[in-house]
Protein backbone atom coordinates (compact mmCIF):
# COMPACT_ATOMS: atom_id res chain seq x y z
CA UNK A 1 0.00 0.00 0.00
CA UNK A 2 1.32 3.33 -0.96
CA UNK A 3 2.54 5.57 2.03
CA UNK A 4 1.43 9.08 2.56
CA UNK A 5 5.45 10.09 2.35
CA UNK A 6 5.31 10.85 -1.34
CA UNK A 7 6.50 13.99 -2.71
CA UNK A 8 4.71 16.79 -2.36
CA UNK A 9 3.83 20.33 -4.33
CA UNK A 10 4.93 22.90 -2.14
CA UNK A 11 2.56 26.06 -1.62
CA UNK A 12 5.51 28.13 -2.96
CA UNK A 13 5.59 26.10 -6.31
CA UNK A 14 1.01 26.00 -6.32
CA UNK A 15 1.57 29.49 -6.07
CA UNK A 16 3.50 29.84 -8.92
CA UNK A 17 1.42 27.90 -11.48
CA UNK A 18 -1.37 29.96 -9.82
CA UNK A 19 0.23 33.06 -10.85
CA UNK A 20 -1.30 33.90 -13.65
CA UNK A 21 -5.05 32.84 -12.34
CA UNK A 22 -7.47 35.02 -9.99
CA UNK A 23 -8.81 33.73 -7.12
CA UNK A 24 -12.31 33.04 -9.16
CA UNK A 25 -10.15 30.57 -11.52
CA UNK A 26 -7.95 28.92 -9.58
CA UNK A 27 -7.58 25.84 -9.26
CA UNK A 28 -5.74 25.43 -5.67
CA UNK A 29 -7.97 25.56 -2.95
CA UNK A 30 -5.88 28.31 -0.28
CA UNK A 31 -6.18 30.84 -2.32
CA UNK A 32 -9.81 30.37 -3.15
CA UNK A 33 -10.65 30.08 0.57
CA UNK A 34 -9.30 32.88 1.48
CA UNK A 35 -10.84 34.99 -1.20
CA UNK A 36 -14.33 33.06 -0.12
CA UNK A 37 -14.27 33.75 3.76
CA UNK A 38 -12.82 37.26 3.39
CA UNK A 39 -16.01 38.22 1.22
CA UNK A 40 -13.36 39.07 -1.72
CA UNK A 41 -15.20 36.53 -3.71
CA UNK A 42 -18.64 35.00 -3.98
CA UNK A 43 -19.57 31.76 -5.02
CA UNK A 44 -21.32 33.07 -7.91
CA UNK A 45 -18.42 34.67 -8.91
CA UNK A 46 -16.43 31.47 -9.27
CA UNK A 47 -15.25 30.35 -13.01
CA UNK A 48 -13.20 27.00 -11.58
CA UNK A 49 -12.19 24.89 -14.85
CA UNK A 50 -11.25 21.38 -14.70
CA UNK A 51 -7.44 20.91 -15.28
CA UNK A 52 -8.54 17.14 -17.04
CA UNK A 53 -11.24 18.22 -19.17
CA UNK A 54 -10.71 22.17 -19.15
CA UNK A 55 -14.69 22.17 -18.92
CA UNK A 56 -16.23 24.68 -16.38
CA UNK A 57 -16.90 22.63 -13.07
CA UNK A 58 -20.34 23.43 -11.93
CA UNK A 59 -20.22 25.32 -8.56
CA UNK A 60 -23.86 26.72 -7.74
CA UNK A 61 -27.12 25.02 -6.45
CA UNK A 62 -29.26 25.91 -9.45
CA UNK A 63 -26.12 24.67 -11.42
CA UNK A 64 -26.32 21.35 -9.96
CA UNK A 65 -30.31 21.16 -10.10
CA UNK A 66 -29.86 21.42 -14.03
CA UNK A 67 -26.77 19.18 -13.93
CA UNK A 68 -26.35 17.59 -10.76
CA UNK A 69 -23.06 16.67 -9.47
CA UNK A 70 -21.14 15.30 -12.27
CA UNK A 71 -19.07 17.70 -12.73
CA UNK A 72 -19.03 19.31 -9.35
CA UNK A 73 -16.09 21.15 -8.46
CA UNK A 74 -14.37 19.44 -5.85
CA UNK A 75 -11.41 19.51 -3.58
CA UNK A 76 -8.62 16.86 -2.77
CA UNK A 77 -6.74 16.17 -0.55
CA UNK A 78 -3.42 17.62 -1.69
CA UNK A 79 -5.38 21.22 -1.95
CA UNK A 80 -6.03 20.72 -5.85
CA UNK A 81 -9.67 21.05 -7.59
CA UNK A 82 -10.94 18.75 -9.90
CA UNK A 83 -14.38 17.97 -11.47
CA UNK A 84 -15.73 15.46 -9.74
CA UNK A 85 -16.42 13.03 -12.53
CA UNK A 86 -13.51 13.87 -14.24
CA UNK A 87 -11.66 12.84 -10.87
CA UNK A 88 -13.31 9.45 -10.33
CA UNK A 89 -12.86 8.58 -13.63
CA UNK A 90 -9.13 8.85 -12.97
CA UNK A 91 -9.06 7.08 -10.07
CA UNK A 92 -11.26 4.31 -10.97
CA UNK A 93 -8.96 3.78 -14.33
CA UNK A 94 -6.02 4.37 -11.38
CA UNK A 95 -7.59 1.76 -9.39
CA UNK A 96 -8.32 -1.01 -11.89
CA UNK A 97 -4.48 -0.62 -12.89
CA UNK A 98 -3.24 -0.85 -9.89
CA UNK A 99 -1.41 2.17 -9.79
CA UNK A 100 -0.98 4.54 -6.96
CA UNK A 101 -4.13 7.01 -6.18
CA UNK A 102 -2.29 10.83 -6.56
CA UNK A 103 -2.84 13.76 -8.05
CA UNK A 104 -2.63 14.00 -11.34
CA UNK A 105 -0.86 17.39 -10.72
CA UNK A 106 1.40 17.45 -7.88
CA UNK A 107 1.45 13.74 -7.30
CA UNK A 108 0.34 13.57 -3.65
CA UNK A 109 -0.92 10.20 -2.32
CA UNK A 110 -4.83 10.16 -1.90
CA UNK A 111 -5.55 7.02 -0.54
CA UNK A 112 -6.57 6.50 2.55
CA UNK A 113 -3.91 4.47 4.36
CA UNK A 114 -6.26 2.07 6.05
CA UNK A 115 -9.01 1.16 3.83
CA UNK A 116 -6.86 1.88 0.57
CA UNK A 117 -9.51 3.36 -1.17
CA UNK A 118 -9.18 6.66 -2.89
CA UNK A 119 -9.75 10.12 -1.51
CA UNK A 120 -12.94 11.05 -2.65
CA UNK A 121 -12.90 15.15 -2.08
CA UNK A 122 -15.16 17.60 -1.15
CA UNK A 123 -17.78 19.92 -3.03
CA UNK A 124 -16.17 23.32 -2.67
CA UNK A 125 -18.97 25.14 0.17
CA UNK A 126 -21.28 27.61 -0.83
CA UNK A 127 -21.56 29.51 2.21
CA UNK A 128 -18.64 31.33 3.92
CA UNK A 129 -19.19 29.23 7.48
CA UNK A 130 -18.74 26.02 5.75
CA UNK A 131 -15.53 26.17 4.62
CA UNK A 132 -13.99 25.28 7.69
CA UNK A 133 -15.69 21.70 6.51
CA UNK A 134 -13.05 21.23 4.15
CA UNK A 135 -10.41 19.42 6.22
CA UNK A 136 -6.84 21.40 6.23
CA UNK A 137 -4.87 20.48 2.90
CA UNK A 138 -1.61 17.63 3.58
CA UNK A 139 0.91 20.18 2.41
CA UNK A 140 -0.69 22.94 5.63
CA UNK A 141 -0.55 19.49 8.39
CA UNK A 142 -3.81 17.70 7.09
CA UNK A 143 -3.75 14.14 6.87
CA UNK A 144 -6.55 11.85 5.54
CA UNK A 145 -8.79 9.88 8.08
CA UNK A 146 -7.61 6.03 7.77
CA UNK A 147 -10.07 4.89 6.59
CA UNK A 148 -12.89 6.14 3.77
CA UNK A 149 -16.25 7.45 4.89
CA UNK A 150 -17.48 4.21 3.58
CA UNK A 151 -15.43 2.18 5.37
CA UNK A 152 -16.31 4.36 8.38
CA UNK A 153 -19.62 3.61 7.81
CA UNK A 154 -19.74 -0.10 7.10
CA UNK A 155 -17.97 -0.83 10.59
CA UNK A 156 -19.99 1.73 12.34
CA UNK A 157 -22.67 -0.42 11.41
CA UNK A 158 -21.01 -3.30 12.42
CA UNK A 159 -20.21 -1.94 15.59
CA UNK A 160 -24.06 -1.10 16.36
CA UNK A 161 -24.81 -4.54 15.26
CA UNK A 162 -22.73 -5.91 17.69
CA UNK A 163 -23.65 -3.95 20.34
CA UNK A 164 -27.62 -5.41 19.58
CA UNK A 165 -26.46 -8.91 19.67
CA UNK A 166 -24.71 -8.22 22.93
CA UNK A 167 -28.41 -6.29 24.23
CA UNK A 168 -30.09 -9.33 22.86
CA UNK A 169 -27.75 -12.14 23.54
CA UNK A 170 -27.00 -13.12 20.50
CA UNK A 171 -30.11 -14.83 19.83
CA UNK A 172 -31.51 -13.27 16.15
CA UNK A 173 -27.55 -12.51 15.37
CA UNK A 174 -28.46 -13.36 11.50
CA UNK A 175 -31.88 -11.98 11.24
CA UNK A 176 -30.34 -8.51 12.20
CA UNK A 177 -30.27 -5.79 9.50
CA UNK A 178 -28.66 -2.50 10.43
CA UNK A 179 -29.44 0.62 7.93
CA UNK A 180 -27.81 3.62 8.07
CA UNK A 181 -29.07 6.31 6.15
CA UNK A 182 -27.15 9.41 5.97
CA UNK A 183 -28.54 13.22 4.81
CA UNK A 184 -25.79 15.31 3.66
Amino acid sequence: MPTHDSPTTSDATNNECDAQRTPKNTTWWPPLKEALLSGELKPEDLEVQCPICLERCTVLDHEYELLGYQHAASIYACGHIFGNMCMRKRLYHVIVEREEVTCPLCLECLQHPQCGHPNLGHIIPLEKERTSSVPEILSRGGTLEPNCQFCWLADLAKKLKRKLCSLHDGDFDDRIKVKVKVNI
